[in-house]
């Protein structure tokens, strides 16, 4: 009998976060990506800016083709479930768990 092993993969990415697009609560935000997300993917959204870092666990609520500045990207609205201070050193990035 064969087993598979179990594990978890994180994998990062750089994404540009649209502000403008962005709900004023920030219950949802959209980012642009090179790569498109599976809508109901678990993430993880390291935000930095100069003087503040934060993490937001959010959920992809959708991802659709975009073409911005005539390159094919991923327009994906994230709903944010939780967001806290980072803890540690982060660029910005979307990570799948």
């Amino acid at each position: 009998m064969l087993h598979s092993p179990a594990g978890g993969m994180r994998v990062s990415r750089d994404v540009e976060l649209l502000i403008e697009q962005s709900s004023p609560a920030l219950s949802e935000v959209f980012v642009l990506s090179d790569a498109p997300a599976v809508p109901g993917e678990l993430l993880t959204l390291a935000l930095v800016s100069r003087t503040k870092e934060m993490e937001c666990r959010v959920k992809v609520a959708d991802s659709r083709p975009h073409v911005a500045a005539g390159v094919m990207r991923h327009l994906v609205r994230l709903e944010i479930l939780t967001a806290l201070p980072a803890t540690g050193s982060f660029t910005t990035e979307l990570e799948s768990d």
